[in-house]
């Protein structure tokens, strides 16, 4: 999954987190967004992917 915005919030440096944004002019990420938010898995590297706001989600990915 590609076109989103990735956010890594200050000190995520042990266990990266953030925020992830589908622009508006990019269903294709925002549909991929939500289907991992349902799964609770962006990918074998995220830890967790849960919807905010509209297009925004929280994310929590593994150790580096």
């Amino acid at each position: 999954m590609s076109g989103y915005v990735e956010i890594l919030l200050g000190g995520s440096e042990w266990r990266p987190y953030g925020l992830r944004y589908a622009p508006k002019n990019n269903d294709r990420a925002y549909e991929g967004l939500v289907a991992s938010a349902t799964q609770n898995a962006a990918s074998s590297t995220d830890i967790s992917l849960r919807p905010l706001s509209g297009r925004w989600f929280y994310f929590e990915s593994r150790r580096f």
